[in-house]
């Protein structure tokens, strides 16, 4: 399968693109730096510069890669790394809610028009749901409707991003992710704090998650996958089913018909000894043959066989003899 990966260099894109080649998949990953293009094609890829908010632009690589899916991964976030405000979160987030606002438009569009299946997108599922429940949220529990003034830009952006991928004329799908830390990411920070245990969370071994976003492009590449195996499963069902109706077929109508007709042949090839033999013959004609195929041999053929009309007795014989796959031997001709 063909994956566009837009942002293929960027905290998960590096990450995802590897696996995505590891699983055998065709990737074509996109950067705005030269120099990552290059990275990319080392690492099996075919990188190509794109800028995400220019929508000509995204629409020429879209167009020349012709994808089967378009992977959504392009932010702004490594430019935040010790820089990050988050009194003006808005403001710090900008570049990047730009690239999931008018990335997605700008991707979408180029997707629809190129003809592309899927299209997974990037969501975030942290801080954005709504403040009420329980601490522990599922991708159905709503978005908080009146959030933080500094964060209204950044949730509109995110609502607007779902809502676009999953009302688009393709198979749509919005991943949340939640909160990534380490390199690469916009908070770092916090990744040391949860190795040294000065970090509020729940549960045992909660360094691990902050290690890498491994797990996340793990299920990133799954979204692709999925697709892939009930591709094959319903290419192999379809297969079985195509090649099952004809020999259920054969074995149902043709074989016994087949059979019975052998049968016949085989005893009926055992009553043609002599000349009176052909009498049975045409007695199971006259009984079997349709009326207007008996009237072209003889007007009144039960009165010629009564009456001992070998050539109408002969005639009759014959026909019924070619309806079990047997002649007339020569002899009795």
């Amino acid at each position: 399968m063909k994956v566009f990966v837009a942002g293929g260099t960027g905290a998960l894109g590096a990450r995802l693109v590897p696996k995505l080649i590891e699983a055998g998949h065709e990737v074509v990953a996109t950067t705005r730096s030269p120099r990552k293009a290059d990275e990319l094609g080392r690492l099996g890829a075919r990188g190509m510069v794109m800028d995400g908010l220019d929508r000509e632009s995204v629409l020429s690589a879209v167009e020349e890669a012709r994808p089967e899916v378009i992977v959504h991964e392009m932010t702004a976030l490594a430019e935040l790394e010790g820089q990050s405000d988050m009194r003006h979160f808005d403001r710090s987030f900008a570049m990047t809610n730009r690239l999931r606002g008018e990335g997605t438009d700008n991707l979408l569009a180029a997707a629809v028009k190129v003809g592309v299946r899927r299209f997974v997108n990037q969501s975030y599922a942290a801080w954005p749901y709504v403040r009420s429940g329980g601490p522990v949220k599922s991708e159905d529990d709503p978005l908080d409707p009146d959030p933080p003034k500094e964060q209204r830009r950044s949730l509109a952006t995110i609502e607007h991003l779902e809502q676009a991928t999953l009302d688009a004329p393709l198979e749509g799908l919005a991943l949340r992710y939640g909160a990534f830390y380490g390199p690469g990411t916009s908070e770092p920070i916090f990744g040391e704090m949860a190795h040294k245990r000065r970090l509020p969370v729940v549960g045992d071994g909660a360094a691990a998650p902050f290690d890498e976003m491994s797990s996340a492009s793990e299920a990133l590449a799954e979204a692709g996958r999925t697709q892939v195996t009930a591709v094959n499963r319903l290419a192999w069902v379809l297969g079985i089913s195509i090649a099952t109706i004809p020999i259920l077929t054969v074995g149902v109508f043709f074989v016994p018909a087949r059979w019975r007709f052998a049968r016949e042949a085989t005893a009926g090839a055992r009553f043609i000894d002599a000349t009176e033999d052909l009498d049975l013959f045409a007695l199971r004609a006259m009984a079997r043959q349709p009326m207007h195929v008996l009237a072209k041999v003889s007007d009144d053929p039960a009165g010629a066989w009564r009456a001992r009309d070998r050539e109408v007795i002969t005639a009759l014989a014959v026909l019924e003899l070619r309806d079990s796959g047997l002649s007339l031997p020569a002899r009795l001709s």
